[in-house]
């Protein structure tokens, strides 16, 4: 049997140049998947109209999981037929 290893530089994003930076950046965004959680959870709120609010969650299946939602709702963007009772 033969075992092989690979060594790779790791970098953190603080440790890069700004022309790294902006390729990572820009290779991120061409890279979105989208059927990412955060893609459709933002996409479902800017369909009802708000799109000031910005998704963070936990969904590691434990208890204290959950999806938080963060930014600001303006009294123009709620109205009566959107609401669910």
């Amino acid at each position: 049997m033969r075992i092989a290893t690979k060594e790779f530089k790791v970098y953190k994003y603080q440790e890069l140049g700004e022309k790294a930076k902006e390729k990572v950046r820009q290779e991120y965004i061409e890279h979105i998947d989208p059927y990412d959680f955060t893609y459709n959870v933002m996409q479902d709120l800017k369909n009802i109209g708000l799109q000031n609010l910005r998704p963070y969650y936990s969904l590691s299946y434990c208890q204290g999981d959950g999806l938080c939602l963060v930014g600001h709702i303006d009294f123009d963007e709620i109205t009566l037929g959107q609401c669910k009772m």
